[in-house]
C-alpha cells in the first residue's frame, strides 16, 4: 500500500551532524523504531511531502545481507526512476527514504558491519563528504547510482538488468564510483565492462589491480581522451592495459 514520504527537516539533519554518536547510539538501541533515534532533538523533525511510495527493501534467502545489493538496486530503481534527479539525490530524500522505508533494512544490512563506528556509519545515512561523491557511499544513493549508469531500459525483459548483475558478480569494479570522471556514464560503463570481462575470461582482477586500472583511467581522462572516445573505445583501451595486469 502507497505510503507518504516524512521528509526529515534540514534543521533535524544538521543537529544529527552535530551529535553523530548520539544519533548512532540511539539507532543502535532501537531496532524497532524509526522515530525513536530523533528523540533527542527538541524541533518536530519531519513533514509530510506529495511522494507516496509501496516500498519493500528484499532481505529474505540471503547468507549474507551483501547479496541482497542486486535485488534491492533493481527495486529501488524501478520505484525511484521516475523522481526528479535533483530531488533523488539529495541528502534530505536519500535520508528521509531510508528512514521511512527502510529502517529494518539499514539495521539488517550496514549495523553489523559498522558496529560502533558513529562516523563512518553516519556517512552512509548523511553526506559528510563532498556532496556529489557522499552519494556514492549512501546506503540507497550507491545502488541508486550504479542503476542509473548500468541499467539499460532500451533492452527487453531482464537483459536490461544484466550488466548490473554481472557487476555484482566482480563487485570490485564499483572501485570506480569513488573517482569523479565516473560520473560520465560511458566511462563508468567501459570500466565496469572492462573488469567483468576479465573475470570472464577466467582473470578476475583482484583489488590492487583494479587501483591500477583506475590510475589508468585517470591518466587517459587526464589527457581528455574520454571527451572524445565512445564507450566502446574507452573499454578497447582499458581492455589493452587491463590484459598487462
Amino acid at each position: 500500500m502507497n505510503s507518504p514520504l516524512y521528509l526529515i527537516k534540514q534543521t533535524a539533519i544538521s543537529n544529527i551532524k552535530t551529535n553523530p554518536e548520539i544519533f548512532w547510539d540511539a539507532i543502535k538501541s532501537n531496532p524497532l523504531s524509526a522515530d525513536a533515534p530523533f528523540a533527542f532533538l527538541k524541533e518536530d523533525f519531519k513533514e509530510k511531502t506529495q511522494f507516496y511510495f509501496d516500498f519493500e527493501f528484499s532481505m529474505d534467502g540471503y547468507k549474507n545481507p551483501e547479496q541482497s545489493d542486486f535485488d534491492n538496486t533493481v527495486r529501488l530503481y524501478k520505484a525511484l526512476r521516475d523522481v526528479p534527479r535533483n530531488v533523488l539525490f539529495s541528502e534530505s530524500f536519500l535520508f528521509s527514504f531510508l528512514f521511512n522505508y527502510g529502517y529494518s533494512y539499514f539495521h539488517w544490512r550496514w549495523i553489523p558491519v559498522y558496529k560502533d563506528e558513529a562516523n563512518r556509519a553516519l556517512s552512509h545515512i548523511l553526506f559528510l563528504r563532498n556532496s556529489r561523491r557522499a552519494i556514492t557511499v549512501n546506503a540507497i544513493g550507491h545502488l541508486l547510482f550504479r542503476a542509473f549508469m548500468l541499467i539499460d531500459d532500451d533492452l527487453e525483459g531482464t537483459q536490461k538488468y544484466a550488466l548490473l548483475k554481472k557487476a555484482y558478480k566482480y563487485r570490485n569494479c564499483f572501485t570506480v564510483d569513488y573517482y569523479s570522471y565516473a560520473d560520465n556514464k560511458k566511462v563508468y560503463r567501459a570500466f565496469v565492462k572492462c573488469v567483468i570481462a576479465q573475470g570472464e575470461k577466467g582473470r578476475p582482477l583482484i583489488n590492487s589491480q583494479v587501483q591500477k586500472l583506475c590510475s589508468h583511467l585517470s591518466m587517459i581522462q587526464g589527457v581528455s581522451l574520454c571527451e572524445t572516445l565512445d564507450e566502446n573505445e574507452i573499454f578497447a583501451l582499458l581492455t589493452e592495459y587491463a590484459d598487462t595486469l
